[in-house]
């Protein structure tokens, strides 16, 4: 396996000023390429990428100008991986709730599996720094997925992913629907149908010290209103 030329890290930003250059950093010690997709903080996060001292060498920037979404963004960074001829792409957040610990392991079995998921509802993950409410919320919502998807895995709406680059190019990206984090869901039921061999590595999911988180009460809503329409297409269908 060499990273530097076969791996490229999706990190979708919206003011993660205070954030991306410690992650760039970390990541670039694992010899990674990095694709920063932005939408247009008026925090200045693209400016800090456009200064990384290897920008456009393996550090990239799609500044997409405006607030457009993260679904979007993940696509628009999933094509520019094809265009650009990577054999996986890592899918991760800004705001270190995703540990480059965790990266490492689930590295080592990305060139078995067609996906693999950093998970936190299997033995060995967990969640810290979440009050109890959205502890619910995110255990029940990944109920309601794995019946609607009629999945066996664990967690369905975890953005920790590494995706073989094939995989990638054998799913319509762009007829995804959900701009939201339902877009989680709906990928990977289309991955799911597919029956390709998919791979759970525990996490531990760390919620972010610096910065504002982006879920609010209408990102929960589409995303749950987005697992109940995949669940009413599969039944209508079988």
């Amino acid at each position: 396996m060499n990273p530097a030329k076969e791996y490229v890290v999706i990190i979708p930003t919206y003011n993660e000023a205070s954030n991306i250059t410690e992650l760039l950093d970390n990541l670039l010690d694992e010899n990674l390429h990095i694709l920063v997709v932005d939408d247009g903080s008026p925090d200045g996060t693209s400016k800090i990428v456009e200064n990384n001292s290897f920008y456009n060498q393996r550090t990239f920037l799609i500044n997409r100008g405006s607030k457009k979404g993260y679904a979007s963004a993940c696509i628009e960074g999933f094509e520019w991986s094809i265009n650009n001829k990577y054999d996986f792409v890592i899918q991760m957040d800004a705001d270190f709730s995703h540990s480059i610990k965790d990266l490492k392991n689930m590295l080592r079995y990305s060139e078995e599996y067609d996906l693999v998921l950093g998970s936190r509802y299997i033995p060995g993950g967990e969640i810290i720094g979440w009050g109890l409410l959205r502890q619910i919320l995110s255990k029940y919502a990944n109920i309601v997925a794995r019946i609607m998807t009629r999945s066996k895995l664990k967690d369905l709406t975890t953005g920790f992913r590494i995706y073989d680059i094939k995989l990638l190019k054998n799913i319509n990206l762009k007829g995804l629907e959900s701009e939201g984090y339902g877009f989680l869901v709906e990928i990977l039921n289309l991955i799911i149908k597919k029956n390709k061999n998919i791979k759970e590595i525990p996490i531990t999911f760390n919620d972010r010290k610096l910065g504002e988180s982006k879920m609010s009460f209408n990102v929960i809503l589409d995303a749950m209103k987005t697992t109940l329409k995949i669940g009413f297409i599969n039944y209508i269908k079988n």
